[in-house]
């Protein structure tokens, strides 16, 4: 269950992220929709911490350099290497499509990176988006590379939700698809969470840490090439992991 203070930080950060301008007080509660209490605790806690400052009396309150540098502190220890950054890319680039990293946390996949499409029409892939772990390729290249003991008794956790009219739902769905997938050589979907967008994915372990390379795009122009796609990306998967190996 979510926090509502940790929420509500989270979506006043978001907010200056969207906006990129200082915001009132008044500009949070109208554009946020808080209590007037709600708004000046949360602003009066970060001046004080030093994370937002007042550009002038009553002309808003920007972040500081703090954030920024928390940030950056925080991402300069991130387990993920920077190498694989420039694996989306180079996907991204042969693909024409946006591609993303993602991990599993109990029954979800999470992006934890991407490199968008330079198309005009995309799927944006926004770091920290959640997926149930069943429901999208991205998710299923995570599952397979579990034991499959260790499978089943996070399967039984699953809310099989039919979100889209390809939704698999039941744990015997999903281990057939592994199976046939695995089989293939990539994960794929034709809009089975998210209408009108076809991914595909594959596994990938770097430091027995489980990860799961993907490509999402429109249905309309990536449903036809899924096949291209996932060749390319394994071939590209591939090629990483035997280059990285070679620098230890």
């Amino acid at each position: 269950m979510a926090v509502r203070q940790i929420s509500n930080l989270l979506d006043l950060l978001e907010h200056f992220g969207r906006t990129k301008r200082p915001a009132s007080l008044s500009d949070i509660v109208e554009q946020l929709g808080w209590p007037r209490s709600s708004a000046h605790h949360l602003l009066s806690t970060l001046l004080e911490r030093g994370y937002l400052y007042e550009i002038k009396p009553r002309r808003g309150f920007y972040p500081t350099q703090a954030l920024r540098e928390l940030a950056e502190d925080i991402s300069s220890a991130d387990p993920l290497p920077p190498e694989v950054h420039g694996l989306l890319h180079d996907i991204m680039v042969l693909t024409g499509e946006t591609a993303m990293c993602a991990v599993s946390m109990d029954t979800f996949a999470v992006i934890i990176d991407a490199e968008q499409s330079l198309q005009d029409i995309r799927f944006v892939a926004r770091i920290g988006t959640r997926v149930p772990i069943h429901a999208t390729p991205s998710g299923r290249a995570l599952l397979s590379q579990y034991k499959e003991a260790d499978r089943a008794r996070l399967l039984r956790k699953v809310s099989f939700v039919p979100y889209q009219q390809d939704t698999l739902l039941s744990a015997d769905d999903v281990e057939r698809d592994i199976a046939s997938s695995l089989q293939r050589g990539f994960f794929e979907s034709r809009s089975g969470f998210t209408q009108d967008v076809a991914a595909v994915a594959v596994p990938m372990t770097l430091g027995g840490r489980k990860l799961s390379i993907s490509v999402g795009g429109p249905a309309y122009r990536f449903s036809l090439r899924m096949a291209e796609v996932g060749a390319i990306m394994k071939s590209s998967v591939d090629r990483f992991l035997g280059e990285f190996a070679g620098q230890d």
